[in-house]
């Protein structure tokens, strides 16, 4: 999940919600049949541009298949993992797009801050650069 800059978005932001689970090339096959199986999605090189990152990804972005194959999919066999925190967030944030609460202040402010617990690269670098970060350029974007 991210959060971009869009001109023509109600607050200047625009929510990039997408599922992702990548392999090594020998796990491609599992890429496959897991597509067949939520009937949705594309399966891509991780970084196509990379000579040294050969996994492939399987990437669902379409609003619809989120809600109806990869949440149903995750709720009937649970993740066994500690990604499994990060599903439950993501879950939320399909949530309150789903009932259009994104459109209000408050919902798209909840997202911030759900998103910016679920990116831990972003959490990094702004305790790194605290005036540059992101979550707070934004939320002030909604003031």
């Amino acid at each position: 999940m991210g959060i971009v800059p869009a001109k023509t978005a109600r607050f200047g932001w625009q929510v990039i919600t997408e599922f992702r689970v990548s392999q090594n090339p020998q796990g491609l096959k599992i890429l496959e049949t897991f597509r067949e199986r939520l009937q949705c999605g594309t399966i891509k090189r991780n970084h196509r541009l990379s000579l040294i990152d050969r996994t492939s990804v399987l990437v669902v972005r379409d609003q619809q298949d989120l809600f109806n194959q990869v949440v149903p999919f995750f709720e009937r066999y649970p993740i066994q993992s500690n990604k499994r925190n990060q599903f439950e967030k993501f879950k939320k944030v399909l949530s309150i797009i789903q009932q259009r609460k994104h459109l209000t202040r408050e919902g798209f402010a909840e997202i911030v801050e759900i998103a910016n617990e679920m990116n831990t690269r972003a959490k990094r670098y702004s305790k790194v650069h605290p005036e540059q970060s992101r979550r707070k350029k934004i939320l002030a974007s909604l003031k």
